[in-house]
């Protein structure tokens, strides 16, 4: 199995701790989904303490394309969360997670010219199979909420334009230095939201959190760093499909962290456990196990 492979597994893994978490921080301290986002992505302000360490200028579409991924970033963040406040994470995730990689699949066969292959080709379908299966909800009298769909749909696209320019980006330039700069078009992307409408009345209406809480908040984004940067590295010593394909593996994480967790925090994490459901959620984990092997094969 390639190391990046690997790599990328354990930042989903990260990334699905990141999103539990951010689950509980929506519910009872930053309440307003577009706070939320602000406040998540201004933390990229730190990776400015690293630009001694391998900054280094680069060409004018190298840098259009970092703050173009930045601004992908924050609009799919947002609509993250904004799915994320009213349904459960067994929901959104899936759903980010199934359609994310058919989307990057499409835009990296027609902008990047990548060839998976016959047996990469199939451990991608695997994947996607893995990721809709598990998105299934058999309990749920409304199989299709619109209400769901459009925010998870709109920030599965934006994640895929993000993945395809950030792989523009590592192809520009050195990884260290890519992923500053697309760091920093985080940053960029985060601060132009104070330019919103109704952000600043949103920002004087809500309510000052608690010490423990605003620490709660940056370590969680701590991880969520840690995530991106795994993710990162991977995109950029693999194949952009594959990477983003392999977030389906967040979603088995998020799911199982959510069941344990809904013991001790049943207002926040509610998860079917039915037989049936338990099921279908075990034949989606097969497929992405199987995906798994086929990548090691490719």
């Amino acid at each position: 199995m390639p190391s990046w492979v690997f790599i990328a597994i354990v930042g989903y893994f990260l990334g699905a701790l990141t999103k539990v978490f951010d689950k509980v921080l929506l519910r009872s301290v930053v309440r307003e989904p577009i706070l939320f986002t602000f406040f998540t992505c201004i933390v990229s302000a730190f990776v400015l303490l690293l630009l001694p360490f391998g900054f280094e200028p680069v060409a004018a579409d190298v840098a259009a394309s970092a703050f173009g991924a930045g601004i992908a970033f924050v609009a799919s963040l947002f609509f993250f969360f904004l799915a994320l406040k009213k349904f459960e994470i067994s929901r959104v995730v899936p759903l980010v997670a199934g359609i994310a990689p058919s989307i990057t699949f499409v835009l990296s066969y027609v902008f990047l010219g990548e060839r998976l292959g016959e047996v990469g080709t199939l451990a991608v379908i695997a994947l996607i199979a893995g990721g809709a299966l598990l998105s299934v909800d058999l309990s749920s009298r409304a199989k299709f909420r619109v209400d769901l769909f459009i925010p998870a749909f709109a920030s599965s696209f934006l994640l895929g334009i993000y993945f395809i320019l950030t792989k523009f980006v590592f192809a520009g330039t050195s990884f260290i230095n890519g992923f500053l700069w697309s760091r920093m078009g985080i940053l960029a992307a985060a601060l132009i939201l104070i330019l919103l409408p109704g952000f600043f009345e949103k920002m004087r209406a809500a309510r000052m959190p608690r010490p423990k809480n605003i620490v709660f908040f940056f370590l969680n984004k701590c991880l969520g760093a840690l995530s991106l940067f795994g993710v990162s590295y991977a995109l950029a010593n693999g194949q952009t499909s594959i990477v983003h394909a392999l977030g389906g593996f967040e979603y088995v994480s998020a799911f199982i962290l959510s069941i344990l967790l809904s013991g001790f925090m049943p207002r926040i994490f509610t998860e079917e456990k039915s037989p049936s459901s338990l099921a279908v959620k075990f034949f989606g984990t097969l497929l992405l196990s199987l995906s798994l092997m086929l990548l090691y094969i490719s």
